[in-house]
C-alpha cells in the first residue's frame, strides 16, 4: 500500500498474511513431501498437513476476492485506479497466473484424500503454490512503476533475496537441535 499512497484497504494485512502464511506452509510442506518425512506411523501425516494447506489456500482466495469486492462496490475514486492500473498493464497475466496456479489447480488436487495422501500431488500443488506467490507480488508491485526494468533483472533479484532465505532455511532444517531429519533419523536409529 505504500507504493500507492491513495490506496487502503481494511483487508490488506490479512492478504497478506495468508498470504506469507500459505507461501510458509507450502514451501514446508514440499520439503517433507520430497524427503518423505510425513511416511510411517499410524496417522497420514501428509494427509493432514495436505488439509491445513487447502484451508490456508481457500482462505487466501476468499479474503483476496474480498478485497476486491469491497473496494470495487465502493467504487471510490482514490482505489479504483489501482486495480485499473493493475489490471490494465503488462503484468495484468500474473493475476491469472496466481489464480490458477495458486487455488485452482491447488484446491482439485488436494480436494480428494487420494491427493493429500501422493506425495507427488502434494508436491505439485506446493510447487504451483509458491510460482504463483512469485506472480502475486509481481502484479501487486511493478504495475506502480512505469519502466519496470529489463526482466533478467527482476528475476536475477528474486534469486538473490530468494536464495539467501531459502539457504537460511536449509541451513536452520540441518543444523536445528528440532530438525526434523534429525528427528526421523534418530527415531530410525532407535528402532532398528
Amino acid at each position: 500500500m505504500s507504493l500507492e499512497p491513495g490506496f487502503w484497504s481494511s483487508v490488506f494485512m490479512m492478504v497478506a498474511g495468508a498470504s506469507w502464511f500459505n507461501t510458509g506452509l507450502a514451501l514446508v510442506l514440499l520439503v517433507i513431501a520430497l524427503s518423505g518425512l510425513a511416511e510411517g506411523g499410524g496417522r497420514d501425516h501428509m494427509a493432514d498437513l495436505a488439509s491445513i494447506l487447502l484451508a490456508t489456500t481457500i482462505f487466501w482466495a476468499y479474503v483476496e476476492f474480498v478485497q476486491f469486492l469491497i473496494i470495487w462496490e465502493e467504487n471510490l475514486k482514490d482505489e479504483i485506479p489501482w486495480y485499473l492500473t493493475q489490471v490494465n498493464s503488462v503484468w495484468a497475466p500474473a493475476i491469472f497466473v496466481s489464480v490458477g496456479l495458486g487455488f485452482v489447480v491447488p484446491f482439485f488436487g488436494l480436494l480428494t484424500q487420494p491427493g493429500k495422501r501422493s506425495r507427488g500431488v502434494v508436491a505439485a500443488a506446493c510447487l504451483l503454490i509458491l510460482i504463483s506467490r512469485l506472480a502475486d507480488k509481481w502484479w501487486l508491485v511493478l504495475p506502480e512503476f512505469d519502466p519496470a526494468g529489463p526482466l533478467w533483472l527482476i528475476a536475477a533479484a528474486i534469486l538473490a533475496l530468494g536464495g539467501l532465505m531459502l539457504l537460511l532455511f536449509f541451513w536452520w532444517l540441518r543444523h536445528s537441535v528440532v530438525s526434523p531429519i534429525g528427528a526421523v533419523q534418530s527415531w530410525e536409529a532407535e528402532r532398528g
